[in-house]
């Protein structure tokens, strides 16, 4: 174990693991933020923009004796900040408990965190005024039936949303596609998905997933389960194609949106995440506690495209 420098409180590394394995539900935000890891708190990424890699050469014709047409490319710094995030549980140092408590802790500090983490993106990506994904960004438009209604074309709908959204970015094409539950079941009996999925299909969520990505030609199909006290975090109506990056690639990797994270902090192989554990003598609790400096950091909104209105 070692000891944090901030709190005393001892890093338990059992716990971590036990935390990053635990069975939570999927959601978006960690494929849509995929984690990068940064030297500081706060800071700047140096990216190549959507905005520049879109802009085509006037000529690539080399003339005799003449050099050939210089390209441009505009960096530009995206700014971010981590902020400490995290949540604690605490029991009774007088109370009896399971030799396993400690490990059912860490798991359910998981499953809060995610739900907290999840709306937080949702809020990132799709609220009226500071949203990356609404009308005055130009990427996000209603469908003309909903997917759960006949006269429906979710395949169409998709396409078209998908070439609208490359054309954005420069011709890097979407490779994600989020999806909430009711869409989900919404295309899971639509006749035109039924009529494209190999009849080897299982039927199961996860067989469908994969048959789906193969049907919409996405590499990732993501169905945020995510859950909250009125429900689930992701908008039932909304669906959204993302440019995305693997999880702790370079900053230089094309991605919408990144969720950076103090890599000082946090163990990189743990994505930032630390698990403590402490004593709190004055009310003789023993406490767990899950927590990260982190912050969500939206690159690009040329990365991405909302579907409004696919459920009814």
């Amino acid at each position: 174990m070692a000891v944090s420098w901030s709190t005393n409180a001892e890093i338990r590394r059992d716990l971590t693991d036990a935390f990053i394995e635990a069975a939570a539900p999927a959601a978006a935000y960690r494929v849509v933020f995929s984690p990068l890891p940064v030297p500081s708190r706060v800071g700047a990424i140096k990216v190549a923009p959507f905005s520049s890699i879109a802009v085509a050469p006037t000529s690539i014709t080399r003339s005799p004796n003449t050099e050939y047409t210089e390209g441009t490319l505009s960096l530009t710094s995206v700014l971010y900040e981590c902020t400490d995030v995290g949540l604690q549980m605490s029991m009774d140092i007088a109370e009896e408990y399971p030799v396993n408590i400690e490990m059912a802790m860490a798991q359910a500090l998981r499953f809060k965190l995610e739900s907290a983490a999840e709306a937080l993106a949702v809020n990132v990506l799709f609220n009226s005024t500071t949203g990356a994904v609404r009308a005055a960004n130009n990427n996000i438009l209603a469908v003309t039936t909903a997917w759960n209604a006949v006269g429906s074309t979710p395949i169409a709908d998709v396409a078209a949303a998908y070439e609208v959204a490359t054309a954005a970015s420069g011709g890097i094409t979407p490779n994600t596609l989020v999806l909430s539950p009711a869409a989900f079941l919404a295309l899971k009996g639509h006749p035109d998905i039924i009529a494209r999925l190999p009849v080897t299909v299982l039927r199961g969520d996860n067989e469908i997933e994969q048959a789906l990505a193969g049907v919409f030609g996405i590499q990732n199909i993501i169905v945020s389960r995510v859950g909250t006290p009125s429900g689930y975090a992701w908008p039932a109506g909304t669906a959204l194609l993302a440019v995305t990056a693997p999880a702790n690639s370079l900053a230089s990797t094309p991605a919408a949106c990144r969720l950076v994270y103090w890599s000082e902090d946090g163990d990189i192989s743990r994505e930032g995440w630390v698990v403590e554990s402490y004593d709190k003598i004055e009310t003789r609790s023993h406490v767990i506690r899950a927590r990260r400096n982190a912050g969500h950091v939206v690159i690009s909104p040329r990365g991405l495209f909302g579907l409004t209105g696919v459920v009814s």
